[in-house]
């Protein structure tokens, strides 16, 4: 299974205004052409800062001789040339449908407030 953590810090008093706009990003994506663009180059932007790190080069050894079909063995960041794609709109938002649940979630918030008003 597949992990992804989003974090943030935001001033006390823009926590619920904060999350409201964090939760749009789930409850209704927007998946416009731009939105999707620049997001890809972020990807690949940060895939190739990696590629000179030495720890990663090492994980993807590990991967390459690890079982085929295990999915340790995938590649795990995305690059334009494995992101741009014919319908890449389509896709994610097929991936949006299918993996994008409530059930699949988990929420942890920090804050001055106390329990019940979090």
């Amino acid at each position: 299974m597949e992990n992804t953590n989003y974090q943030f810090a935001v001033q006390h008093d823009k926590l619920r205004q904060s999350l409201d706009i964090f939760a749009q990003f789930f409850v209704a994506p927007l998946f416009n052409e731009g939105s999707v663009s620049r997001e890809m180059k972020a990807v690949d932007s940060e895939h190739s800062k990696n590629v000179n790190s030495d720890v990663w080069r090492l994980q993807e050894i590990l991967r390459f001789v690890s079982k085929p079909g295990n999915p340790f063995s995938f590649f795990r960041t995305g690059n334009l040339q494995t992101l741009d794609q014919p319908d890449i709109i389509d896709k994610l938002k097929q991936f949006y449908q299918q993996f994008y649940g409530s059930n699949y979630m988990a929420l942890a918030v920090l804050g001055r407030e106390d329990l019940d008003t979090l």
